[in-house]
């Protein structure tokens, strides 16, 4: 396997930990080197499997600091495949140069700074899915993220439903951005370090490919901090 959005996946992926409440915190743990061989997301398409529709999708992060509060990240670029055989997998890929925040005052910060997308321009997630038997739906996500450069084991719950030939996967956990090297100086007294992701997906068959979602508006010259 490939590195891989998480989801940032990744995860690409990074949200700092905004609303609290019941939200999981994902187990994360080192990971072995990258693999030679081909992703999930460029391999052919199989019979069974599955596209995130980005358009009726949602993918956040949330971060939050002592001076602003609570601040959404999103992504305009990513994508991610699903297969449901031999064994129920997903990949997932995001353009970290894409992340903006909203309000987008920061966003060059956050992309220049903190996550340095002219040095890690993707964040990625592989995994595995399995029911846990705990709950109607409940699926365990077993993977590996590669997220700001850094391989780490991801390991988080989520619930997984199905109408018709679509499928809904949602999820919510807490990570610690600073796990994966995700730092900028002088903004360390006021940054918390636990970041949360948000998940919301909508998965249609591969054959059934939706169409692409609209270019995204031109972004506007908004103020940043980034000198600070």
């Amino acid at each position: 396997m490939r590195h891989l959005p998480l989801l940032g996946l990744v995860g690409l992926a990074a949200a700092l930990a905004a609303c609290g409440g019941s939200t999981q915190r994902a187990a994360v743990s080192a990971a072995p080197p990258a693999a030679n061989g081909a992703s999930l997301l460029d391999a052919a398409p199989a019979e069974k499997e599955y596209v995130v529709d980005v358009a009726r999708s949602k993918l956040e992060v949330w971060s939050q600091d002592i001076m602003g509060g609570d601040h959404r990240i999103t992504f305009g670029s990513w994508r991610a495949r699903v297969k449901t055989e031999p064994v129920p997998s997903i990949a997932a890929e995001l353009e970290m140069a894409t992340a903006t925040l909203h309000p987008p005052r920061g966003t060059r910060t956050l992309r220049a700074r903190l996550l340095e997308v002219d040095k890690f321009p993707l964040s990625t997630l592989e995994a595995t899915m399995k029911k846990t038997g705990e709950r109607r739906g409940e699926h365990l996500v077993e993977g590996v993220t590669e997220l700001h450069g850094v391989r780490k084991r991801l390991r988080f719950t989520g619930l997984l439903t199905q109408d018709g030939d679509t499928f809904h996967f949602v999820a919510s956990f807490v990570i610690s951005r600073k796990t994966f090297g995700i730092r900028y100086a002088p903004a360390e007294p006021f940054l918390k370090d636990d970041v949360r992701v948000v998940l919301d997906v909508v998965a249609v068959p591969a054959s059934k490919p939706p169409p692409p979602p609209p270019e995204p508006a031109p972004e506007e010259d908004a103020p940043d901090d980034a000198a600070r």
